[in-house]
């Protein structure tokens, strides 16, 4: 068994959760009373921060693997920048979120950096890499 960090559950029970709570519209509130029904005495916040956490972790596994994927070797990147609406203190920003995109391997992944559309961002995206523009 798996166990996710800063917590005490298992992969196997956060897909459990996420599959009733995403596909089958289980809420938090209702998944505790079942297992309260099975001995295990659970806050709704507990749930919710344990799936917060896994969500996190493994995205975070999952955007680094397309990430390294996609940078891998000589091929050639797209790297554009476009603008988002973000709620920030009751109020929307203008925000900017990047697109890379290798269309050899056909990987599309979105990155959101504090909504900032500065070639500092592209750079700690992108690390080492050589940037090329091409007009």
């Amino acid at each position: 068994w798996m166990y996710f960090p800063c917590t005490h559950t298992s992969a196997d029970f956060l897909v459990h959760l996420a599959f009733n709570h995403f596909v089958l519209n289980v809420p938090y509130y209702r998944e505790m009373y079942r297992l309260n029904d099975h001995k295990m005495s659970l806050s709704r916040m507990t749930l919710t921060n344990w799936f917060a956490k896994g969500a996190a972790f493994t995205g975070n596994l999952i955007i680094e693997s397309f990430k390294k994927r996609a940078l891998t070797g000589d091929s050639i990147i797209n790297y554009d920048e476009t603008w988002c609406k973000v709620k920030v203190n009751s109020r929307f920003l203008k925000k900017y979120i990047w697109c890379l995109v290798n269309k050899e391997r056909k990987i599309v992944v979105y990155c959101y950096e504090d909504g900032s559309r500065g070639r500092k961002v592209l750079k700690g995206i992108l690390k080492d890499r050589e940037i090329k523009a091409r007009l």
